[in-house]
């Protein structure tokens, strides 16, 4: 190549040098040991270039940066190395400061200073950096336990409510996986839950929001906190990709606490109900025998000596023969009337012959004092249970049908009783007036109630439907075996 096209080759690549220094987005200058403008490739908009040249490059900054600058560019031509600065000019903007040494001959003779306008790069950051505060301070302010997780399953974050709730720091929460906590999460009856059924693996292994899930996590202090936990998944905002999962958890500890205790007492009322209603049946039996068997074998006594008090007497006696003709008569009534009392109190039917019987005794009873008719079907036709359930049953149907008396204005009524493999089913259809709703939900309803808690001591359940002008159906369901799923010796046959 010619010196001539060397030359100009080298002219062309300074202008192209040039044409790239002035049009940089960059404020581009060289300034000597004193900060003295050698060269500047533009400047502010109320200066020109030939007007600063000379200048001291401080002027367009705030006099603690201007300050810095000048130390900066002290340290640089020390050591010449290249260093870099953030500042803040007169007009509040910032720039990202880079000073590179020049070598002149061997000799370190000026300075090129690069400095970048960051003041919108700042901003954001700086809008960052709040923004994120603001998410901090409300995540903290949250009343329930919030931990951000991974893919992998670890940990990443856990606010202080999520700390308290799980019982461990954040230091240590961080140090963990979800799987890390396989045998710490039971379900609410006691079960442990895998992980793979967590609400946050679901989510992670769906991408779908995962709905909320009472678990239980036994805490290293021996407790068992107990929350409702949910999940939503992470996305990253440019691919869309899943970046992990937020969980969150409300702790219902308490809540737990007080439905295990309102539970237990509960418990505690339906057991001293059950020994109550055992004592009733077991006085009520006694007196009924007792009335039955000493009261009523005292009038038949009593009875007795009237007729042979009658045979003394002289047939010209009329008076007296009608007084004690009257007081047989009354005898009579009053033996009636003690068979009736000890049948109500405790019919003897129900223990000597079950069940069926007595309720096809009950439907005689009802019909002979009511005038309403009244079918009564049993399946099978013998039905015999343990003594205790035969007497709620029977109760319960004795309630049933004096509510019917009292409320219904019925004339006919179907009663249908039905032994099934695992339950006993007791029906009571009439054609009255028909219950409402809120009559079948009063709590004043003491019938009803006591049906219905008679049911509860079993397990059983009381289904009432009515509707106006169509009578009322009411159906118990009575286990014949006790709860838990064990199935023990069948109580009758």
């Amino acid at each position: 190549m010619s010196k001539n096209r060397t030359e100009a080759a080298l002219r062309a690549l300074g202008n192209h040098y040039r044409l790239l220094v002035q049009n940089s987005p960059d404020v581009i200058l060289m300034v000597d040991r004193h900060g003295t403008i050698l060269f500047i490739n533009r400047t502010f908009p109320q200066h020109t270039v030939e007007s600063v040249i000379g200048t001291d490059a401080t002027r367009c900054l705030t006099l603690k940066d201007g300050t810095r600058f000048k130390t900066l560019l002290k340290k640089m031509f020390d050591a010449g190395e290249p260093l870099q600065l953030e500042l803040e000019s007169i007009s509040s903007k910032r720039w990202l400061v880079r000073i590179f040494p020049i070598q002149h001959d061997e000799d370190l003779e000026s300075a090129l200073v690069i400095a970048t306008n960051i003041t919108e790069q700042k901003g954001t950051e700086r809008a960052l950096l709040e923004s994120n505060d603001l998410n901090r301070r409300i995540i903290e302010a949250v009343p329930a336990g919030i931990v951000q997780v991974a893919t992998d399953g670890a940990i990443r974050m856990a606010n202080g409510h999520a700390q308290r709730i799980l019982g461990l720091r954040l230091d240590e929460l961080t140090k963990l996986y979800v799987a890390d906590f396989d045998t710490k999460t039971i379900w609410e009856d006691g079960t442990p839950c895998e992980p793979k059924d967590y609400p946050v693996s679901k989510c992670l292994a769906t991408g779908k929001p995962q709905p909320g899930v009472i678990l239980g996590v036994r805490r290293r202090d021996g407790q068992t906190s107990w929350s409702i936990f949910s999940a939503i998944p992470m996305r990253d905002p440019k691919s869309g990709t899943l970046s992990g999962a937020i969980v969150t958890f409300i702790d219902i500890t308490e809540q737990k606490r007080t439905e295990v205790e309102l539970e237990n007492s509960r418990q505690q009322l339906r057991d001293l109900s059950t020994h109550l209603q055992t004592i009733l049946e077991e006085e009520r039996t006694r007196l009924s025998r007792e009335i039955h068997d000493e009261l009523g074998q005292q009038l038949t006594i009593l009875k007795m000596d009237l007729a042979w008090l009658r045979k003394q007497l002289p047939r010209k006696e009329n008076l007296l023969r009608q007084r004690t003709q009257s007081m047989t008569k009354l005898v009579d009534a009053t033996i009636r009337g003690v068979r009736k009392i000890s049948a109500e109190m405790r019919p003897v039917v129900l223990d000597d012959l079950g069940l069926t019987a007595a309720m096809e005794w009950q439907v005689e009873e009802f019909k002979n004092r009511t005038g309403l008719r009244c079918q009564f079907t049993a399946r099978p036709e013998e039905i015999t249970l343990d003594r205790d359930r035969s007497t709620t049953v029977f109760r319960i149907f004795q309630e049933t049908l004096t509510n019917i008396i009292r409320h219904a204005h019925a004339d006919e009524i179907q009663v249908r009783l039905e032994k099934m493999e695992d339950h006993l089913c007791l029906e009571v259809r009439d054609n009255g007036r028909g219950i409402t709703e809120g009559q079948i939900a009063n709590s004043k309803s003491l019938g009803l109630l006591g049906i219905r808690e008679r049911a509860r001591l079993w397990g059983g359940t009381v289904n009432i439907q009515g509707a106006p002008g169509k009578g009322t159906t009411l159906s118990v369901r009575i286990p014949l075996y006790p709860p838990g799923g064990e199935e023990k010796e069948q109580i009758g046959s």
